[in-house]
């Protein structure tokens, strides 16, 4: 059995990643890790090294943004 490629979703509980949260289950041949920025702060790069390190995943779906006013 050939394992299924990882996808990242970082950025999961925002609007953007919520919804690839909602259709993951329709695409069965991936396997989805959604992370938050609870999980790992993407402005850290030495710790979104070693995070990327431990998942390995195949593909990033990077869909984290902070709003802010103009």
């Amino acid at each position: 059995m050939t394992a299924r490629p990882k996808i990242l979703v970082t950025g999961s509980s925002g609007v953007l990643g919520s919804g690839f949260l909602e259709m993951a289950s329709t695409f069965p041949e991936f396997s989805f890790i959604f992370s938050t920025s609870d999980e790992v702060d993407l402005t850290d790069l030495e710790g979104t090294k070693k995070y990327l390190k431990k998942l390995a995943p195949g593909m990033i779906a990077d869909k984290a943004w902070k709003f802010s006013e103009l």
